[in-house]
């Protein structure tokens, strides 16, 4: 592994942070443990890790932390990393079914003990190696000349062109397709807005949590974000003032879906920084037209 990758360790329990860092001093040599509530969110600022560890025993202490860290932290959203989550034996289904949406990355069984201690060393690797090939994926290469520079001839003619054809344009590329991404606990809402969109040339991205969306905008920069008002954990509300107070989401449009049309709803979605705002149900028609506004 890269000397340079580090490796955060998260937990609620010193005794069960240590024992994970001993269990990875041959992966990785730059750990740091986080255990003191009261600074999660500047351990995990300050370190910015590759991959962040989440070793509590307790699966809804797990989401806690982490609803935390995305709705506190100044640089959750826009840092790269990958997040691998320990579990109970009787939390496994709950574990793969929160990979699975992509609210975590990898899970782990960690207890009881009688776990494969060598099956969290190599998640915690593929983890950093990901990171790194996206990294690299992201450098830029030199900037070429779409076209190379017209070299002046005394032999070569003069180019003319019919001025009636002045008004045509070459169309060089298919217009890029617009990306919608829909935040909603409710997979009704999903399929609901696929139906009324089918024919549009956008593509989707669906997260059903804050923190499930906050992971996925660390790889896609979607055209336009729906954002659904009422949501456990952390609220529409709460995850729109988030993603405008960051660079990922300042400034991509959000309009928030609702069924509740009080004005107190309406003016606490605009002073969060949403650009519009839906009242549930609509017409597939006006859907359309508020749509339009944000879309290519």
């Amino acid at each position: 592994m890269d000397s340079t990758s580090s490796i955060l360790i998260a937990s609620n329990s010193a005794a069960d942070a240590e024992l994970v860092r001993n269990l990875l001093l041959k992966t990785c040599s730059r750990m740091t443990l986080s255990v003191q509530p009261e600074h999660h969110v500047s351990d995990f600022d300050t370190h910015l890790p590759d991959v962040l560890v989440l070793a509590f025993s307790d699966l809804e202490e797990t989401r806690a932390y982490y609803q935390g860290l995305c709705r506190s932290s100044q640089v959750a959203a826009s840092h790269r990393y990958r997040t691998v989550l320990l579990c109970r034996k009787e939390d496994l289904k709950a574990a793969y079914d929160l990979c699975r949406q992509e609210e975590f990355d990898d899970y782990v069984l960690f207890w009881p003990m009688s776990f494969d201690a060598t099956r969290l060393s190599i998640s915690v690797l593929l983890a950093v190696r990901a990171v790194q090939a996206f990294r690299q994926s992201q450098v830029k290469s030199p900037v070429r000349p779409l076209v190379k520079p017209a070299i002046k001839s005394a032999s070569a003619p003069e180019l003319k062109i019919d001025p009636s054809l002045a008004h045509m344009k070459l169309k060089l590329e298919p217009p890029a397709r617009s990306t919608i991404m829909l935040i909603d606990d409710e997979i009704f809402q999903h399929n609901l807005v696929r139906f009324l969109l089918t024919g549009l040339n956008c593509d989707f991205i669906f997260a059903f949590s804050g923190t499930e969306a906050i992971a996925k905008l660390q790889y896609v920069r979607p055209s336009l974000i729906l954002m659904d008002v009422l949501m456990p954990g952390m609220s529409g509300l709460d995850l729109t003032r988030h993603l405008k107070s960051t660079p990922v989401g300042m400034d991509i449009p959000i309009v928030m879906v609702t069924g509740n049309s009080d004005k107190d709803v309406v003016e606490k979605s605009l002073q969060a920084g949403a650009s519009d705002f839906l009242v549930k149900p609509f017409s597939q028609d006006m859907f359309l037209r508020k749509l339009q506004r944000f879309l290519r």
